[in-house]
């Protein structure tokens, strides 16, 4: 009885908090989903003790891992937050710190016993939402991460004092080279002016319509076939080819969760730190067989093009290869498949070329991405750190013949 108590406690300070989010916690935990169980029940009985998070602001397993008395004492974290470490400044996620205006503010004061700071806490905040606030990581801690993740996937440190590999240089420029103008390209909605005014909007794939949120959107409003896609981030595409076949519901789903995540905290691309987010909807191109079409990414060292990769049936056998501006095959390999065969070379390869150079003129680096639809390009988007530099080179002396290519030297001093 004492338990079950304690369980509804817990139940009723999360379930007013505001912090529990059931649609994230259902789409994350599928059987919980399944079974049909009340998923905040779910999580103060078993889900917080299986590792599992309440929303995407509330990282359970980091919470206890930096509280260790919370952890020995068995409580359930998100209540110990709500209640105490709000209050204390502790940190909910790697992401996200306790809302600022909650700082002077505590309750250690009162003697009223447990009960007494539930029922005090659950009344003072039954109005507001308690989230937490994105965190700013200051430049250290971006060369720390990153420095981290690079030894853990590459197997040896960044050499900053004379960098020869592609991949350092790419940490290097992540960490180093930031001119507003990438803030700019990097925003998918805003570099559609970028190009249209270099090139011509004939060149764009076509739009079908923008939103700031998911409550102005009207599947009814859309056409039959589109892509939906986020500005601020890479990979967060929507592909509908019918939508009357289309889990809307998922959709949505998958957006909010995007539009509330800052793509910069995943590998700490600069870049996408500060993008407002926004819901691009575009235009589906299918080639003349009704497929995705081929990706030709052409990739550009201070404004020079000088390799092109090229993807093949990316949603059904995805391959890949990487050709010279001769259409020679580059014997080396990332993280796809590599193709057996060389595909036909475009009859209008040089306009592809050119148009890189063109979009590329001042950058130290960037791939631009083209689909081309009757031999007509299109350019998808601009991307500053293809694999975010991670991306280990098979064979791996090809690290060094690409970085000899990216001349690092007008934005940083070796030492």
């Amino acid at each position: 009885m004492r338990n079950y108590f304690v369980l509804l406690k817990d139940y009723l300070l999360i379930q007013r908090s505001g912090l529990f989010d059931s649609e994230y916690y259902f789409y994350n935990y599928p059987d919980v989903r399944q079974e049909k169980i009340n998923p905040i029940w779910h999580f103060i009985q078993f889900g917080w003790r299986e590792g599992r998070n309440p929303s995407l602001y509330f990282d359970t397993k980091y919470y206890l891992a930096n509280n260790e008395d919370v952890q020995q004492a068995g409580i359930n974290p998100l209540s110990h937050w709500l209640l105490t470490g709000l209050y204390q400044q502790r940190e909910p996620s790697p992401f996200f710190q306790s809302p600022k205006a909650f700082n002077k503010q505590n309750i250690e004061g009162d003697n009223k016993g447990l009960l007494s700071r539930y029922l005090t806490c659950i009344l003072k905040n039954k109005n507001k939402i308690l989230k937490p606030e994105p965190r700013d990581f200051s430049f250290q801690e971006d060369k720390d991460f990153i420095d981290r993740l690079y030894q853990k996937k590459h197997g040896h440190v960044i050499n900053y004092v004379n960098p020869r590999k592609f991949t350092e240089k790419m940490q290097i420029y992540k960490l180093y080279y930031r001119e507003p103008i990438l803030q700019t390209l990097a925003n998918k909605f805003l570099l559609r002016q970028f190009i249209a005014d270099k090139l011509g909007e004939e060149y764009l794939v076509p739009l079908i319509a923008v939103y700031d949120d998911i409550d102005s959107m009207s599947i009814n409003n859309l056409t039959n076939q589109f892509v939906i896609k986020v500005n601020h981030g890479s990979g967060w595409n929507i592909i509908c080819r019918d939508k009357s076949q289309l889990d809307w519901d998922h959709a949505k789903f998958n957006l909010n969760q995007w539009l509330h995540t800052n793509y910069y905290w995943k590998f700490r691309e600069w870049c996408y730190k500060n993008i407002p987010p926004k819901i691009i909807v575009e235009a589906l191109l299918l080639d003349e067989k009704g497929k995705i079409p081929s990706d030709y990414k052409v990739h550009c060292f201070n404004g020079l093009p000088k390799m092109i990769e090229v993807h093949f049936d990316r949603f059904s056998n995805h391959r890949i290869l990487y050709l010279d501006l001769d259409w020679n095959i580059l014997p080396f390999h990332k993280s796809y498949k590599q193709s057996s065969e060389k595909p036909p070379k475009p009859a209008n390869i040089q306009k592809i070329i050119e148009f890189a150079g063109k979009l590329s003129k001042g950058l130290p680096f960037v791939r631009v991405d083209f689909y081309l639809i009757n031999e007509k390009p299109y350019i998808g988007e601009m991307t500053f750190h293809p694999g975010s530099g991670f991306s280990i080179f098979h064979p791996q002396e090809w690290d060094e013949i690409i970085g000899a290519w990216f001349d690092i030297s007008d934005f940083y001093q070796e030492k």
